[in-house]
C-alpha cells in the first residue's frame, strides 16, 4: 500500500512538472492568425496593413515613430538637413547587423532605396519618393539611384527636388526597410530587426525567432509562429485553429455578438489614419454629370450623418481624410445634406441596377442595407460584387459602376492618401480626373512652413470635393483578437501596431 501511494505522489509531482513546464513554453511563444498572409515577404510589394506588421518582425526603416508619437532613430542614429532643406544626411548606428552577422552599411541603404526605381520592381510606395527625389524617373533594374548615396560606410545622402518638411515622417514606412545589397530572398528574408524568419513548409507558417543582436530594446516574447488564417468567418473555428493566440481580419459588425461568447479572447481597436468611402466609376457615362453625383452624394450620406453613425470601427465623416491630418478648416462647414429635401432631380434618368464592388473584409451589413436602402428608394438595385485575394485584378478590370473601399495611410500627411486618387496608381479608385487636383498639390508640396502647407493643402482637397467623384463616408479602425492574458501595444501614434512587442503578461 505504501508502494501504491510513493507511485501516486510521484506521478502527481511529474505531472505538475510538465504542467509547468508546459506554461513556461506557451509564456515564450505566441501563435498569431493573418488574413492577408505572406508566403514570400517583399517590402517593395506590400500593400496591406497586415503585410506592413509581418515585415516589421524581420526588418528595421532608418527612423520610426515611437509610442510617445515622436520621430526616433532606428537603423539611423541620427539625421542632419542642410540650409536649404533639400539634402538630408542620415547616420547609421554602427553596430546594426544583419541576421546573417554582416554590418548594415550606406550601401545596404542605398541599394534598398534604389530598389524601387527599378523599371520592374513593382513597388508599391515609389509613388511618393519620384515626386520629392531630385531625379525622379525610373532608373535600370540593379542600377543605384543618383539622388541617393553613401557618403562614407555609416552616412547616406538623399537630395531632394525642393524643401519637403514631412520627408523624415515619410521614411518610416515599411516599405521602406533596409535590404543587405545583393542579398534579398523573399523566401528567406534577412534583416536587422528583432526577430529572424524561417518558413515552415509543412505547416505552411513562417517562424519569427528572437534577434539576440537586435540593436534596440529585446522583445520579451521568444518565438513567434504565423499562420494563414483559413476560415476566420466562422466564429467557432477561431479559438480552435492552430490555438490561435492573437487573430488579424476585418472583423464586421455582424461579428461581434459572436466574438463576446469567445470568454479568453478580448476584441481591441487598432488606430490608424483609415478611411472607406464610396467612388463613382468616372469611366461610366452616367456619371459625367456633376449635378447627379451630388444628388447621390447627398442620398447616401444622408442615414448616416443623421444618426451620427459611430460603431466598433467605422466612425461617420463626410470629408476624404481622417480627422487630424489637415488644418482645423477643412473639416468645417456646410454639407449640404438638406439641399435635396424636395426630390431626387435626375430620377428619370437613373438605370434599374448598379454594380458595385467590395471587398468581403468591408461587407457590414448595417452599413451595406443603409445603401442598399436609399439607393432602393429611387428604384435602383445594387448588385455586389465580392472579392478579396483578387482585389487588385478585379479592380483593374474596370468593370464596375460603384466602388465602395478604403485605404489607409502610410505615413501621418495628407499625401500619405492620396494614391488612391491618381490616375497611374495601382490603387487608382473610380478613375477620376484629377490632373489638376496634383498639379495644384505639386505648387504646395514643398512649402517650407509646415502650418502654411497643410493650410493650402486643405484649400485644394476643399474644392476638389465639391466635384462630388466619390462619397465620403467613413473613417475606421482595424479591429484585432487577442487573448485577455496578452499585452498589446499602444498603437494610437503610428500606422501599424508592432506585433513584435505582443507578449504574455505575468
Amino acid at each position: 500500500m505504501l508502494n501504491i501511494l510513493k507511485l501516486i505522489m510521484l506521478f502527481l509531482i511529474l505531472l505538475h512538472k510538465n504542467i509547468n513546464c508546459s506554461e513556461l513554453e506557451k509564456s515564450k511563444n505566441i501563435n498569431i492568425g493573418f488574413s492577408y498572409f505572406l508566403k514570400e515577404i517583399d517590402p517593395i510589394l506590400a500593400y496591406n496593413h497586415q503585410h506592413f506588421m509581418i515585415i516589421q518582425f524581420i526588418y528595421q526603416t532608418l527612423v520610426r515613430i515611437n509610442e510617445n508619437g515622436s520621430l526616433v532613430g532606428d537603423l539611423a542614429e541620427s539625421w542632419k538637413i542642410s540650409e536649404d532643406k533639400k539634402t538630408y544626411f542620415f547616420y547609421l548606428n554602427k553596430n546594426a547587423q544583419f541576421h546573417n552577422g554582416a554590418i548594415v552599411n550606406a550601401d545596404d541603404v542605398v541599394w534598398s532605396f534604389s530598389k524601387h526605381f527599378w523599371k520592374n520592381s513593382g513597388s508599391t510606395t515609389v509613388n511618393y519618393l519620384q515626386e520629392i527625389l531630385e531625379y525622379p524617373d525610373k532608373i535600370p533594374d540593379g542600377a543605384l539611384h543618383p539622388s541617393i548615396s553613401a557618403v562614407d560606410k555609416h552616412t547616406v545622402q538623399f537630395k531632394l527636388k525642393s524643401p519637403y518638411p514631412p520627408f523624415v515622417s515619410l521614411l518610416v514606412m515599411p516599405s521602406y526597410t533596409i535590404f543587405q545589397k545583393n542579398n534579398f530572398n523573399a523566401k528567406n528574408p534577412i534583416g536587422s530587426g528583432p526577430y529572424k524568419a524561417e518558413y515552415n513548409s509543412n505547416n505552411n507558417n513562417w517562424i519569427m525567432r528572437k534577434n539576440k543582436k537586435y540593436i534596440g530594446k529585446l522583445p520579451k516574447t521568444e518565438s513567434f509562429y504565423l499562420y494563414e488564417l483559413k476560415n476566420s468567418k466562422d466564429i467557432k473555428n477561431i479559438e480552435i485553429e492552430k490555438n490561435l493566440d492573437v487573430v488579424l481580419d476585418y472583423f464586421t459588425e455582424d461579428m461581434y455578438a459572436g466574438i463576446k461568447r469567445i470568454n479568453n479572447f478580448d476584441i481591441k481597436k487598432i488606430s490608424n489614419l483609415r478611411n472607406l468611402h464610396l467612388y463613382f466609376n468616372m469611366n461610366k457615362g452616367l456619371f459625367k454629370n456633376k449635378k447627379l453625383r451630388k444628388e447621390l452624394s447627398v442620398l447616401v450620406q444622408k442615414p448616416f450623418a443623421a444618426e451620427g453613425f459611430y460603431s466598433h470601427i467605422y466612425k461617420f465623416n463626410p470629408t476624404y481624410f481622417p480627422k487630424g491630418i489637415l488644418s482645423y478648416e477643412y473639416y468645417n462647414g456646410d454639407n449640404n445634406l438638406n439641399e435635396f429635401d424636395k426630390g431626387f432631380i435626375f430620377k428619370s434618368q437613373l438605370p434599374s441596377k448598379l454594380h458595385a464592388l467590395v471587398q468581403k473584409k468591408y461587407l457590414d451589413s448595417n452599413i451595406i442595407k443603409k445603401i442598399e436602402t436609399q439607393f432602393q428608394s429611387i428604384g435602383i438595385n445594387i448588385i455586389w460584387k465580392e472579392c478579396d485575394s483578387g482585389y487588385m485584378e478585379e479592380l483593374a478590370k474596370n468593370d464596375y459602376d460603384i466602388l465602395l473601399a478604403g485605404y489607409s495611410s502610410n505615413f501621418p500627411d495628407p499625401d500619405g492618401l492620396i494614391d488612391p486618387l491618381r490616375n497611374n496608381s495601382i490603387f487608382s479608385y473610380g478613375n477620376m480626373p484629377s490632373e489638376k487636383l496634383f498639379q495644384s498639390l505639386a505648387e504646395f508640396r514643398h512649402i517650407d512652413n509646415p502650418k502654411e502647407r497643410l493650410k493650402s493643402y486643405s484649400k485644394v482637397f476643399k474644392d476638389f470635393e465639391q466635384e462630388y467623384y466619390f462619397i465620403p463616408l467613413f473613417q475606421s479602425s482595424l479591429p484585432i483578437l487577442i487573448k485577455k492574458n496578452l499585452f498589446l501595444p499602444e498603437a494610437k501614434f503610428y500606422y501599424e501596431s508592432e506585433l513584435w512587442k505582443i507578449h504574455w503578461k505575468k
